[in-house]
C-alpha cells in the first residue's frame, strides 16, 4: 500500500507523561511505564514505508500550554493543532495559523477523570471545550452500525449538552464510517483517517487540505 499513497502514522501520548507534575509522576514511575520509551519502542518496529510523525517532544515543548483536560482524558483541539502542524511539516503541506480558523467555545465539560472519581476539584474546575473551526463549505455523511447513511455536522452543537458529552462536538463524537467533503476542494486529492477518539479533534484540521474519510 505505502508504495501507491502516502501513508503517516501518529502515535498520541496521553498527558501523564506531558503535563503531569514531575513529581507525582515519579511516584507512579514503578508501576506506569514511561511513555516516551514506549512509544519509541512502537515507532521503531513501524515498517513498510509507513512514515511516522513523532509528536511526544512538540507536546512536551508546550506542556505548559491548555493541551490536555484537567477532568478527561482527551487532549484539547490545541494538543491536536500542534500535531497537525507536525503532520504538515511531514507531508509537505504548510499549516493555517490558529487565527485562520473560527474560535467557538463550550464551557462546563467534565470528562472521564470526573466521571470516574466524583472528585469535588474537578467539579469545581471544569473544562472549555475549544474548536478551531476551518472556514468555508464542508459537510459531513455518516454511516452507522445498521448501514444507515445521514448527515451530522462536522462540529456539533454542544451548548446544551450535559457536561459529559461536550467533547463529542468533533466530528459529531465516535461513528462507524464518516465522510468529511470539502465543497470549496477543487483537486482529486483526498485522505483515510484510521482513528480512535484523539483523532476526533485531529480530523477537522485536515479540511482545509483536501477531502477526508475517517473510519
Amino acid at each position: 500500500l505505502a508504495d501507491r499513497v502516502n501513508v503517516y502514522d501518529i502515535i498520541v501520548p496521553t498527558s501523564i507523561d506531558i503535563t503531569m507534575n514531575s513529581g507525582v509522576r515519579e511516584e507512579l514511575s514503578d508501576t506506569v511505564s514511561d511513555q516516551k520509551d514506549a512509544i519509541s519502542y512502537m515507532e521503531g518496529r513501524i515498517d513498510y514505508g509507513v512514515k511516522v510523525v513523532s509528536i511526544f517532544d512538540t507536546l512536551k515543548a508546550h506542556k505548559n500550554e491548555y493541551i490536555y483536560y484537567r477532568t478527561d482524558h482527551h487532549w484539547t483541539a490545541l494538543g491536536a493543532y500542534y500535531a497537525y502542524c507536525d503532520f504538515c511539516a511531514a507531508a509537505g503541506f504548510k499549516p493555517l495559523a490558529l487565527s485562520d480558523y473560527e474560535l467557538v467555545s463550550y464551557d462546563g465539560f467534565l470528562g472521564t477523570f470526573y466521571s470516574d472519581t466524583n472528585s469535588e476539584k474537578l467539579l469545581q474546575n471544569p473544562d472549555t471545550v475549544d474548536t478551531y473551526r476551518p472556514r468555508g463549505d464542508y459537510s459531513m455523511v455518516v454511516t452507522d452500525n445498521s448501514g444507515s447513511v445521514y448527515s451530522l455536522p462536522v462540529f456539533f452543537d454542544e451548548s446544551n449538552s450535559q457536561p459529559s458529552n461536550k467533547y463529542s462536538t468533533f466530528i459529531s463524537g465516535d461513528n462507524q464510517l464518516s465522510v468529511i467533503t470539502n465543497n470549496d476542494f477543487e483537486g482529486d486529492r483526498s485522505c483515510v483517517v484510521i482513528k480512535e477518539s484523539f483523532g476526533n479533534a485531529f480530523a477537522p484540521y485536515l479540511i482545509p487540505l483536501t477531502n477526508l474519510s475517517q473510519r
